[in-house]
């Protein structure tokens, strides 16, 4: 008995549209984490967020591409760390040892952002980063 081509053709077809359904929702997928990433990440910073210290701790020169600045800063009694490329801070010498202000997001601190533009007094560059005057759960506005 031959097969049928009637029925080989609609198998193909049916192929043919679950691999650009798949395609889809690759593409889908990519674009949601890129928007998430992009858009929804900062704007949940920018609506509420507290600010802590942070404190460079090593600079690492790329051969190619721009210098990366490293950062650790506490909130509650946990130690987080982030990292900045210099490239867009071109203007100023950021220092290892030198300590900013850093604005986090309180539900998840990891979601930070460092302010280089915002030195921090010196009565707060000499004290660990965990001590009693910065507070564990951060400041609601730069002291």
């Amino acid at each position: 008995m031959k097969p049928n081509s009637n029925h080989l053709e609609t198998e193909s077809k049916i192929e043919k549209i679950i691999r650009i359904g798949l395609l889809w929702s690759l593409i889908l997928g990519f674009v949601t984490i890129v928007y998430w990433a992009s858009f929804y990440k900062p704007n949940q910073l920018e609506k509420n967020h507290r600010y802590t210290v942070g404190r460079i701790f090593r600079i690492t020169s790329q051969s190619e591409g721009d210098d990366t600045a490293d950062f650790d800063y506490y909130v509650g009694k946990k130690k987080y760390s982030g990292s900045f490329t210099m490239e867009y801070v071109k203007e100023t010498t950021q220092q290892v040892g030198e300590r900013y202000y850093l604005k986090f997001y309180p539900p998840d601190p990891e979601n930070c952002y460092i302010l280089l533009e915002k030195t921090v007094p010196d009565s707060l560059k000499e004290i660990p980063l965990n001590d009693e005057m910065i507070p564990t759960e951060g400041w609601k506005t730069i002291p």
